[in-house]
């Protein structure tokens, strides 16, 4: 999601994911650097047309609810309402982020518009913030800044906690251990719950397996990072964002797309 973090790295070409899709489904084992035997492994035939040249294997949900994208100001300006046109059922926005060094919390600069330009066009908006909180007070403080900048919007999608690490151990929240990320983590969600919005994470696998407990985390929504033909993960999510390569009409360049598992 974000530009500057170390994602799992799984590009994917359209075209050439197409072709792989129409091949028989092939189980897959994933095993995680030692902390994670084996995740699951789930087979799945066939392909579901998304949008009109957008083909995936279907996986772990009986029916998708709904489709999307997640923005922010890396896409540039954008037409929603040929957005909306295309297909696409919600957004999730980038509302803003704390400096990996500087620890300055920042709004998305494109953030006003695209939220304005989703609520006028009829997509349904969530919002997703970048942190880099190492404390507890931190993360009550990114959480107001969020909710205080929701004000004046439709906001019917959930309000998103990215904890992703910064590539290479430069961020400021890189080094946090375990229980203090997740506890960074309840704080953010239960000040959002509180203010009546839903609160979810988001993360890879690496932030789902090694960098939170998600045994503590029971009762919020997850928003996974996964790029390949299929997914896997042990935990019930309820969105997987599949590529940061695909094409939406309306979007100038790549942009990520997403499968939602519910609706809210």
């Amino acid at each position: 999601m974000e530009k500057y973090n170390n994602n799992i790295d799984g590009t994917i070409d359209i075209q050439e994911q197409m072709a792989k899709n129409k091949k028989s489904a092939k189980k897959k084992i994933l095993w995680m650097a030692g902390i994670f035997s084996l995740a699951a492994a789930v087979i799945a035939t066939g392909t579901l047309v998304l949008r009109k040249d957008l083909k995936i294997n279907p996986l772990l949900a009986q029916n998708y609810e709904v489709h999307g994208v997640d923005v922010s100001h890396y896409q540039g300006t954008i037409d929603w309402a040929a957005v909306k046109e295309e297909g696409i059922e919600y957004a999730f926005i980038r509302l803003g982020l704390r400096g990996y060094e500087s620890a300055k919390i920042v709004l998305d600069e494109y953030y006003e518009a695209n939220m304005a330009g989703a609520n006028s066009a009829g997509v349904a908006a969530g919002v997703y913030f970048f942190t880099q909180a190492v404390t507890v007070e931190e993360a009550k403080e990114e959480a107001d800044f969020v909710i205080e900048h929701l004000k004046g919007y439709d906001v019917s999608c959930p309000v998103v906690f990215d904890v992703e690490r910064i590539s290479g151990g430069k961020g400021r929240a890189d080094q946090l251990t375990k229980e203090e990320r997740t506890d960074i983590t309840i704080a953010f969600c239960e000040a959002v719950r509180a203010a009546g919005y839903t609160p979810m994470i988001y993360g890879n696998v690496v932030c789902f397996t090694r960098l939170l407990d998600m045994a503590k985390l029971n009762d919020y929504e997850k928003w996974y990072a996964f790029y390949d033909d299929y997914m896997y993960m042990p935990y019930n999510v309820s969105c997987w964002q599949y590529t940061e390569k695909g094409l939406v009409e309306g979007i100038p360049g790549n942009v990520d797309l997403n499968i939602s598992f519910k609706t809210w």
